[in-house]
C-alpha cells in the first residue's frame, strides 16, 4: 500500500491517535500542576510560623513552645576560616575531585590543540592537484592529436585557455 499524507487524513485511526495523544498530555499537564500544588502546601505546612489562625486551629496557650535555641557564636579566628580551603583529607596521595576535574580539563585541551596543530600542518603542505593536472595533460594530447586538423586561431585559443588555467592554481 502506497503511503501518502492525503490517506493519512482520510484515516480514522490517526484521530484516534491524536486523541489519545491530546489526553495523555493533557493529563500530565494536569498532573505537573497538581504535583506543584501538592509541593506548595508542603512547604506552608513546613513553615508553622507562617499559618494564619482561622479560627479552626487551636489557640496559641494549648502549644507548648520551646524555647529558641541559642546558637553558640563563632570564634573570630573560626569566622576568619570559613572562607578558606579545607584541609586536605587524610589520604593526601589521591587529589580532590575538583582537581581531577582540572587536570582532565588540561588533558582535553591539550589534546585538541595537538589535533588542531596537526589539522594546520596537515593544511600548510599543498598537494599537488592531480585532476587539474590529468586534465592538462588529456587537453595536450587532445591538441597534438587533432594538430593537422585545426586552425592557427583555434590552436592559439586552446593554449591561451590552458594558460589561464594554470595561472589560476
Amino acid at each position: 500500500m502506497k503511503f501518502t499524507i492525503y490517506s493519512l487524513w482520510i484515516d480514522y485511526t490517526f484521530y484516534v491517535y491524536v486523541a489519545v495523544f491530546i489526553a495523555a498530555m493533557t493529563s500530565l499537564l494536569f498532573g505537573i500542576r497538581k504535583l506543584m500544588e501538592m509541593n506548595a502546601a508542603e512547604e506552608e505546612r513546613a513553615a508553622p510560623e507562617d499559618i494564619v489562625a482561622d479560627g479552626l486551629a487551636a489557640p496559641a496557650e494549648e502549644f507548648p513552645q520551646e524555647p529558641p535555641r541559642e546558637q553558640p557564636a563563632a570564634a573570630p579566628a573560626q569566622q576568619e576560616n570559613l572562607f578558606t580551603e579545607p584541609e586536605p583529607q587524610s589520604n593526601p596521595g589521591r587529589p580532590s575531585p575538583a582537581e581531577e576535574f582540572i587536570k582532565n580539563l588540561y588533558t582535553a585541551i591539550s589534546k585538541m590543540d595537538d589535533r588542531m596543530k596537526n589539522i594546520e600542518k596537515n593544511m600548510a603542505v599543498a598537494k599537488p592537484r592531480t585532476a587539474n593536472n590529468e586534465f592538462i595533460v588529456k587537453f595536450l594530447e587532445d591538441i597534438m592529436n587533432d594538430y593537422d586538423a585545426l586552425d592557427k586561431e583555434k590552436v592559439k585559443a586552446r593554449i591561451q585557455f590552458l594558460l589561464s588555467d594554470l595561472k589560476k592554481q
